[in-house]
């Protein structure tokens, strides 16, 4: 595994706490995800 703790929300969903605007936010896996996992992190929500 690598340097750094393997931790990734691929969505996220929340009500902004001053503008009370839904915000949602999606992000791939990180790609040293494919050397620590193999192909299959790409495979990932």
């Amino acid at each position: 595994m690598g340097p750094r703790l393997a931790l990734h929300a691929a969505k996220l969903k929340f009500t902004h706490p001053v503008s009370g605007k839904e915000l949602a936010i999606e992000a791939p896996p990180p790609k040293e995800w494919d050397e620590w996992f193999g192909d299959g992190a790409a495979q990932w929500p």
